[in-house]
């Protein structure tokens, strides 16, 4: 199932990122990023059936206007890609090893608001998009698989140890998977394709940043972050368009990712 259309949480804030006043002050930001990736399959007793692990580079790109006293609105596209560590077990119960490439690619929105001086509250939604292409290994085949969903979140943000030149930040949010879906295609092995519906679950984010103000226009810092979201077993479904045909789901998963940020900062 594809998602075709933007929801309302994040075309408001898009929409009014576009119409902000040109003199309004604006800041973007490029970041490249390593994501610490770590995923685990569980069976319905609750026994490990694969997990992947590994490090994995990626890039961050943020755009972000206050347009007045009370409001500031953000955009943000991330992406990761490269290869980790697979290992479990086969159907047959047979231990199997191999590697995965990933990719990921998120497009996210947000919008922030203060409480006091120095803490503000966070509003955002995001639509993330995971391609996991599992390598053949040992003549067992391999086969790709594409998740997407939506996540909304809420969340505070407090700065603290500030100086003219410094300040630390730490974050913490909690969100929501929405229609979280997985397209399967296990044409490698002659089974076809199919489309499952995964369960939602929520989540947490938590991140601790350092900012230092080069100049009147330039800042750079580092940021660090653990995030972590669930999936629930999917429907089973049976595949179609191979000479095989099998009916399959998708167990209940954990993803527990961690990482570094370096960022870089110009205000206009």
């Amino acid at each position: 199932m594809k998602n075709t259309a933007l929801p309302v949480v994040l075309t408001t804030p898009l929409l009014m990122l576009l119409s902000l006043n040109v003199e309004a002050e604006s800041q973007f930001s490029i970041s490249p990023s390593l994501l610490h990736f770590k995923y685990t399959e569980f069976s319905t007793t609750g026994s490990t059936l694969n997990k992947e692990t590994g490090w994995i580079p990626g890039i961050q790109l943020h755009l972000s206007k206050q347009f007045n006293q009370q409001w500031s609105s953000g955009v943000e596209v991330i992406t990761y890609g490269g290869k980790v560590d697979y290992d479990g077990h086969t159907q047959s119960g047979q231990t199997h090893s191999t590697d995965t490439n990933e990719t990921i690619f998120k497009l996210g929105a947000h919008l922030k608001t203060p409480v006091t001086e120095d803490t503000d509250l966070v509003f955002g939604a995001k639509y993330n998009k995971w391609k996991r292409d599992i390598y053949d290994n040992n003549g067992i085949f391999g086969l790709l698989e594409i998740y997407r969903w939506w996540e909304i979140s809420a969340g505070i943000t407090h700065e603290f140890g500030k100086t003219d030149t410094q300040s630390w930040h730490i974050e913490a949010h909690l969100l929501k998977t929405i229609n979280p879906t997985i397209h399967v295609d296990l044409s490698r092995a002659d089974y076809g394709k199919t489309d499952l519906n995964l369960g939602t679950d929520w989540g947490t984010r938590l991140q601790l940043s350092w900012d230092h103000k080069h100049s009147s226009n330039w800042q750079y810092g580092f940021n660090v972050f653990y995030e972590a979201w669930n999936f629930g077993r999917s429907n089973s479904k049976a595949t179609t368009g191979g000479t095989y045909s099998g009916t399959f789901y998708e167990p209940y998963s954990e993803t527990r990712h961690s990482g570094l940020i370096l960022e870089i900062t110009k205000t206009y």
